[in-house]
């Protein structure tokens, strides 16, 4: 039964006969008079703000959970797009909806309606995993971090337990399917910004024609991997409508992806799709070979129509940057990172364990410069979540995902139905973006990374209940 149902859980909490209901009530009383008391002790205008949605969003969170979720989906490109510096309104009304309304809802589902939420170990994992991070703090603050820059990076990485009320709330295909149908729509608006900033940069700031391959590089992850969902839907959907949607859509994504000029998740996507390949029956195969084919020829007219004497510049561009990548060595950005690396694993070996805390910085010598570097990020995720958190909290961490990982891939071969076998093999690709980019990347904990995990969890579980339902309902027939 949903938490959305017509049965008014206020009134029977009240009345309940159960004596473990006044702590309830207590535990919220407490929660909120501490938000308040911490507000005016702050005098923040901000806290006070978020005190002010808190109780809306407690209200709809609780009686309308789709309704809360389905609108942190299509709130995803303002979340994407928020700075990473300072604190704004837009921070603390996306703070309280979906990180505050995260604790109250898992508060509600466990406590009060005490309901089933683990299905796996991988569950497990990742709440064990999360316990465990708490701790984290402790060394951050002795390595010199702030408590609050540690807090704010805790609360941010906690989003990819979202997966865990879209899981649970999303039962039928249609309430599914309109999820997805956010998500598409979030995309777009992301892309639409993705090529408003080349743009703007190439208007504004390039003066001489290499400055063209130049642009600023937002949201590849989620983009790559909308594009992963696109191509697979393209090749599952059967209506002409349907196909010339997605195909729109697909332009869209994958030439927003193009011009963020960003190598590692072009390669990532040309993996995904040769995988792709693999996975599909001999018929399928052939379609996808004329999709790609249309779409190149689509967006190869694009940047003609839109470049025009210089779109074979940007060609030029596109082939350089990925012949750069089988340089090895001699490539100078693999030099930057390599002399980051070493930096990283020096201090990884001082602890181990432990690791250094979220938010802790390091320097490195980049030979590019040449100049010494102070940074908390490094390019390369397994290395990132070892020096920020340590090697055995990492290994849960990338048990969780591993363990997603292959449960698509059986996914994929136990689903029946074309639609949710679609969206298996979407979050199978999905899956494998994150473990692939992240060699590069510190994908792992940006906003769109942590999304595309989340999401794409979420998506798998519920084609698991989908399929275990349909199994059910055979063995009753």
């Amino acid at each position: 039964m949903e938490i959305s149902s017509n049965k008014n859980y206020f009134r029977d909490l009240y009345y309940s006969s159960q004596p473990f209901h006044w702590f309830r009530i207590v535990a919220v009383a407490v929660l909120l008079g501490g938000f308040t008391a911490f507000s005016v002790i702050g005098n923040s205008r901000l806290m006070a703000f978020g005190l002010a949605i808190t109780i809306p969003a407690i209200y709809l969170i609780l009686k309308y959970p789709k309704l809360w979720l389905y609108l942190i989906v299509a709130s995803t490109p303002m979340f994407f797009s928020t700075s990473s510096e300072g604190v704004s309104v837009i921070d603390v009304a996306i703070g309280v909806f979906y990180i505050v309304g995260m604790f109250i809802w898992f508060f509600w589902y466990l406590i009060v309606l005490k309901k089933q939420l683990i299905r796996n170990v991988g569950d497990w994992a990742i709440l064990l995993f999360f316990t465990f991070l708490l701790f984290n703090s402790l060394i951050a603050i002795e390595n010199g971090v702030e408590f609050f820059d540690w807090l704010r990076a805790f609360l941010l990485f906690s989003i990819t337990l979202l997966y865990f009320p879209i899981r649970e709330h999303f039962n039928s295909k249609r309430d599914f399917q309109l999820l997805l149908l956010l998500f598409a729509i979030g995309v777009v608006a992301i892309d639409i910004r993705q090529f408003y900033l080349y743009y703007k940069g190439v208007t504004q700031v390039a003066f001489y024609v290499y400055e063209l391959g130049k642009s600023v590089r937002i949201n590849q992850a989620v983009i790559t991997a909308a594009a992963f969902f696109g191509s697979v839907f393209f090749i599952a959907f059967r209506k002409k409508i349907h196909k010339l949607l997605v195909l729109a859509f697909l332009v869209m994504t994958i030439a927003a992806l193009i011009f963020s000029f960003s190598r590692a998740f072009w390669l990532v996507y040309i993996a995904g799709m040769c995988l792709f390949f693999v996975l599909l029956p001999l018929k399928q195969k052939y379609n996808l070979v004329i999709i790609i084919f249309l779409l190149s020829s689509i967006l190869t007219a694009i940047v003609v129509l839109i470049l025009g004497d210089n779109a074979g510049f940007m060609l030029q561009f596109v082939e350089k940057r990925i012949a750069s990548s089988t340089q090895g060595t001699a490539d100078v950005s693999v030099q930057s990172r390599l002399a980051e690396y070493s930096a990283a694993f020096t201090d990884i070996k001082k602890h181990p364990l432990g690791g250094n805390g979220l938010e802790k910085e390091f320097h490195f010598y980049d030979p590019i410069g040449p100049i010494t570097t102070r940074t908390g990020n490094i390019h390369n995720g397994y290395i990132y979540l070892a020096y920020k958190i340590g090697i055995p909290l990492t290994l849960i961490y990338l048990f969780f995902i591993f363990y997603y990982f292959f449960k698509s891939y059986r996914l994929i071969r136990l689903a029946k139905d074309p639609f949710y076998r679609a969206v298996a093999i979407s979050s199978f690709l999905s899956l494998f973006l994150m473990l692939t980019a992240t060699l590069a990347t510190s994908i792992f904990t940006a906003r769109d990374g942590l999304f595309v995990i989340l999401f794409s969890v979420a998506c798998i579980g519920i084609t698991e209940r989908s399929i275990e339902s349909d199994s059910d309902a055979l063995s009753v027939n």
